[in-house]
Formats: structure tokens, sequence, C-alpha cells
């Protein structure tokens, strides 16, 4: 695996505006109702370091067209990129280098790029799926329905999938992203789906946690969510048989 700071990272100091498209410009000039507060502070409170993992037999680093055009879309929408990593299509290096970078605190946001076909060699999906506490269903959904309308049918071949691994406070839950290995297929998830919504993303998973909780009250995992309503419902008294309720 070859993991690296990202070399354009400390060349540009000044992060450049987020990228607005002209229409939600337009929209949010046009509108009557001013954004949000909600909006407001995510846009503006919540910065996103992006790490960007290339699966391929075949690339470098040097070679990666897909990871540039990942890249170059974060910083376009004014985030960071601080890792730039690459490994073969194995199911084990894969899943290391996943781990890896899941573990790093400074890390926000993970797009994997490749392998997510039907091929023979490609495994990726079946590496970042498990490690999704929240898969975002409709992520996949949208990208299918946006590249059939540039590919046809062939669109159905395409697994990508994105959602939310739960970390601890801090740093707090983490982004993950799987991308198809293609130019076109990342330019189209990264402009018309990842880069505009990650911000408002991990606001709602970092938002501020209600007083005296050390989580953001939707990053309990599911097993302590079982085990408090257990509890609660262990706390309830029985209902004798004239409180039951009657059903017919």
């Amino acid at each position: 695996m070859t993991i690296e700071s990202d070399p354009d990272a400390s060349a540009a100091p000044n992060r450049p505006a987020p990228h607005r498209a002209p229409a939600e410009r337009a929209d949010r000039e046009t509108d009557s109702h001013p954004a949000s507060a909600h909006e407001a502070e995510a846009r503006a409170s919540t910065e996103v370091t992006l790490a960007i993992l290339t699966i391929s037999d075949t690339r470098t680093l040097e070679e990666d067209r897909s990871g540039d055009t990942i890249a170059r879309s974060a910083r376009a929408h004014g985030h960071d990129v601080a890792r730039r990593a690459l490994v073969r299509d194995d199911p084990a290096a894969i899943a290391a280098a996943l781990r890896t970078l899941i573990d790093e605190p400074a890390i926000d946001a993970i797009i994997a790029t490749g392998g997510t076909g039907i091929g023979r060699r490609d495994a990726t999906i079946e590496v970042v799926r498990p490690l999704l506490d929240i898969e975002l269903e409709g992520f996949g959904e949208l990208f299918r329905m946006l590249s059939h309308e540039a590919v046809g049918a062939a669109a159905m071949l395409s697994r990508a999938v994105g959602g939310v691994v739960l970390r601890p406070d801090p740093p707090g839950d983490l982004l993950l992203f799987a991308l198809p290995g293609s130019v076109n297929a990342a330019t189209l998830a990264m402009e018309r789906l990842v880069a505009p919504q990650l911000r408002h993303m991990l606001w709602l998973r970092r938002g501020a946690p209600p007083p005296g909780s050390t989580r953001h009250p939707r990053s309990v995992g599911a097993a302590e969510a079982a085990a408090s309503a257990a509890a609660e419902h262990a706390r309830r008294p029985a209902l004798r048989p004239s409180e039951a309720p009657r059903h017919g």
C-alpha cells in the first residue's frame, strides 16, 4: 500500500471559497426565505478533511486520474485533501488501508475509487459495506439514476455505496464513500452528490450534543440503543389486566 500526504495540500494555504453551482446561487439569492441557522452553521463551521483511496492493480499515484479528479473537486468545494493512498484489488489490502485511514483522527471523510463493479477482481464493496454503521442508500440510488442518463443500462453495473462509520468523540464519526474508478464516474459522483453535501453531512453527525452527553444522539450504536430500550422497558410497571390495551 502506498500512502502519502497530498503534495498539493501545503501548496495552497488559502482555502478556496466553497463552490456553489450557479443555479444554487440563484435560488438562494431569489428565495424570500433566508437560509436557516442550521444550514448556515453547517456551511460556515465545518471543515472537512479528506483521504482518497484508489483501488487498482495497474495504476500508480502518478497515473491516478480518478484520484486527481476527486481531489480537484474536493478542493473546488473548499475541502482539504490530506492523504492519497493506492492499494491493489485485494480485500485484505483494501481493508487494511481503510482501517489505517479510519483510525487517523484528522480524517473526516474517505473517498475510495475503483473496484465497485462486478468484475472478478472487484472487491471494494464487499469490504466497504460492512464498515458502514449507517448506509446512505440514497447515494447509490441517485448515482445510478444520474449515471443512467449518461450511459444507459450499464449504470446498473456500478455498486457505489456511501455512509457513516461511527467513531468515538473526539474525533467523531467519519464519512466513507466508494466510487467507480472511471474519471467520468468520479466527476459525476463528486460534483453532483458528494462534494456539495460533505459539510452538511459531517455537521449532522458532529453537531453539538445535548447537555450532559458526549455523543451526538444519532451517533449511538445499535447495540447501545437496544440496551437502553431494554432497560427502559424493564423500568416500566407491568400493566394490570384491566389496563391492557384492547384490540378489535
